[in-house]
Formats: structure tokens, C-alpha cells, sequence
């Protein structure tokens, strides 16, 4: 005899017999906690669940940018000249001399 294919028409004994001693169980509150324990399943992940996953990590990623942008900031700044040096602002002779002039 052939070994049965899966789409044979022909009723299966023993998975009948199996189900039959599941369905046909006198405790069907019992039955039903398996079933109901056995069918949970992942849900799929919804566009904000997955913004929620990720959101303290992007958080963390701006703040790290925030710090190398102020750090270079005030690193380029120091690498100017006063402006003082410049002639934008008075030297303290400069102040020192009109404090003297104006008495």
C-alpha cells in the first residue's frame, strides 16, 4: 500500500480519534483556557510601537549630537581672536585713557 498523501479525501482515523478525545472532553472551561493559551500570538507591530522601541535611543542619539555641536562650537570660537584684538571693542588703555580725559 502507498503511503497517504496530505490531500487524500479520505477521513484520517487516528487525527479523528485524537480530536474527538479533545473536542468531546467533559471539562469545556478546561479546554477552552488551552485553546485560549495556545492562540496567543504576537500581534503586528504598529508604526508607533515601533517609534516607542526606538524613541529612547533617538533621544539619546540627540543628545550626544547636541553635546559635539556645542563642543564644537565653543572649540571654534576659542580658536578666534578677541574681539578686543580686533578693534570691535576698546582695549582697557583705550578705556582707561577716557576715564582720565573726561575728569
Amino acid at each position: 500500500m502507498s503511503e497517504p498523501s496530505p490531500f487524500d479525501p479520505v477521513p484520517d482515523p487516528v487525527l479523528g480519534r485524537l480530536l474527538r478525545e479533545h473536542l468531546d472532553a467533559p471539562d469545556a472551561t478546561a479546554f477552552v483556557a488551552r485553546v485560549m493559551a495556545g492562540g496567543r500570538f504576537a500581534l503586528p507591530e504598529t508604526p508607533l510601537h515601533v517609534l516607542a522601541r526606538w524613541a529612547p535611543r533617538g533621544l539619546a542619539a540627540a543628545l550626544l549630537a547636541l553635546v559635539v555641536a556645542g563642543w564644537l562650537a565653543v572649540k571654534a570660537n576659542r580658536s578666534q581672536p578677541a574681539s578686543s584684538e580686533e578693534g570691535l571693542l576698546p582695549g582697557p588703555e583705550v578705556v582707561l585713557a577716557a576715564v582720565i580725559d573726561g575728569q
